[in-house]
């Protein structure tokens, strides 16, 4: 149903998070249905907030307009190593979005993810993954009855 006289009402629904090195957070989200709409899409406002701002929403808030309607697919960059953040996504139209100036919003709708914690998790990553072949690898001669 078509109002043209107010901004998309819903969040978009945030299918994938997560985080892919220290500094990002990747998201994909579903289209919003198109009675929530309340015009033609024209993108999507995509925002983040560290977890520890929610007090400061009003001005800590992160957000980027994405003026495409597809892929749904974004990657926010510049974030700190091993931090939470809250992540959202909302479709906008003509006349705006509606990320709520409220911060219940953050808790009820967006999605909370960590970044990685940088080189230390890559070191201790690599180390397992050492450790875990060596394991195996010794498991095996053994049971195989081999070297």
């Amino acid at each position: 149903m078509f109002s043209g006289f107010v901004a998309p009402t819903d969040p978009a629904e945030i299918t994938v998070f997560k985080s892919e090195s220290a500094n990002t957070i990747y998201l994909e989200w579903n289209p919003l249905p198109a009675e929530k709409l309340n015009g033609r899409l024209v993108g999507y406002a995509l925002a983040y907030l560290k977890v520890d701002d929610i007090q400061d929403y009003k001005n800590k808030l992160t957000t980027v307009l994405y003026n495409r309607t597809s892929p749904r697919n974004y990657t926010f960059v510049g974030l700190q190593p091993d931090t939470k953040y809250f992540v959202g996504v909302a479709a906008y139209n003509s006349l705006g979005h509606t990320f709520p100036d409220d911060k219940s919003h953050w808790s009820r709708y967006a999605k909370q993810v960590f970044t990685l914690e940088g080189s230390k998790q890559n070191e201790y990553r690599k180390f397992r993954c050492i450790k875990s072949r060596e394991f195996d690898l010794k498991f095996l001669k053994h049971n195989l009855g081999v070297g």
